[in-house]
């Protein structure tokens, strides 16, 4: 994942000379990162969801014809539960984070690098249920006129309950252990795309 902080321009030059063809990245940074511009109205806990910063939409925007440019997707990953109390960001309402996801969907659809992904680790963020993220993603799917790539992410082995709807174009799954991947394309007769095998790094845990 690629978190759009000071070393923009540095993390672009890298890709550029890289393998890889994908990047999934977020529009809000993780608790302890930066937030370089405002995404909306307001401050830290006491947004404006309704309102977004120009300035701000206008460099995400930016990064998905950057990504382009260099023929890479761009998975854009519309909520986390890294947040943590820092920035409040993840204190949309319901209608708010409707207005959000179609907010981000209209803007972004016209490029054709764009993946949605709903959530990293939806599983985490325990404010929302699986309906309420099925009728997020019927927003998505809706206010999307060229059918990007859909789907939403869950924690290591775990598995979203409504992989099998129509809005869900791949599995996005989570795991180091790949035995498993042709079992989950004859269940859900879809591709599945296993989304953090693992990093490079010497961290204890395994994802790492």
């Amino acid at each position: 994942c690629w978190e759009l902080e000071s070393d923009y321009d540095q993390t672009l030059q890298t890709l550029g000379k890289s393998p890889f063809n994908k990047v999934r990245f977020m529009p809000f940074p993780h608790r302890g990162n930066q937030l370089p511009i405002r995404p909306f109205e307001g401050s830290n806990n006491d947004w404006n969801f309704y309102r977004p910063n120009p300035d701000f939409w206008r460099f995400f925007e930016g990064s998905v014809h950057d990504l382009l440019k260099l023929g890479i997707e761009a998975d854009v990953i519309f909520f986390h539960p890294y947040d943590r109390g820092e920035f409040g960001l993840d204190g949309m309402s319901r209608e708010e984070a409707t207005f959000y996801v179609h907010y981000v969907t209209t803007r972004l659809a016209a490029y054709r690098n764009v993946w949605w992904s709903m959530a990293n680790e939806y599983d985490l963020i325990k404010s929302r249920s699986i309906s309420e993220w099925e009728e997020l993603a019927a927003v998505v799917a809706k206010a999307d006129p060229y059918d990007h790539l859909h789907s939403i992410h869950c924690l290591p082995h775990r598995r979203y309950p409504h992989w099998d709807s129509p809005w869900v174009t791949h599995v996005s799954y989570q795991g180091h252990d790949p035995e498993n991947i042709s079992d989950m394309v004859r269940l859900y007769g879809k591709p599945v795309i296993l989304d953090e095998y693992g990093y490079e790094g010497n961290l204890r845990p395994s994802w790492g």
